[in-house]
């Protein structure tokens, strides 16, 4: 958690900025939800269920214009979150992988294996 001589700061705009995350996941781009998802996770912030469920929802309903990079980022996320991940959204994700393979690094590679051992996958 963000943190400043052992008080917490920002957690009042981090609430914030995640209602308004919510609202704005309904348009946002697989760039901006892997990011926003990635975000969320390296700050270790408690993410209520209504934005996983909004993140999950637009990502399964862009799955087919994540690149390699958003893939592994979103999934590495969401399994460093410990987040129940629908398991539809999971494959979609996986086949879109496949259809995308030669784009992945070898750091994407590593990012998506931790992530589907963490997932259960």
């Amino acid at each position: 958690r963000w943190r400043a001589s052992g008080k917490h700061f920002g957690d009042e705009l981090l609430q914030v900025m995640m209602t308004r995350a919510t609202v704005q996941v309904n348009w946002s781009k697989p760039q901006e939800i892997a990011s926003m998802v990635w975000a969320l996770a390296k700050l270790g912030a408690d993410v209520d269920t209504e934005l996983l469920q909004a993140m999950q929802g637009r990502a399964a309903a862009t799955v087919g214009s994540f690149n390699p990079q958003e893939i592994s980022n979103f999934l590495w996320a969401m399994a460093k979150m410990n987040a129940t991940v629908d398991v539809g959204l999971v494959e979609a994700m996986m086949a879109r992988a496949r259809e995308t393979l030669s784009g992945f690094n070898t750091q994407g590679v590593a990012m998506l294996m931790w992530a589907l051992a963490q997932l259960k996958f």
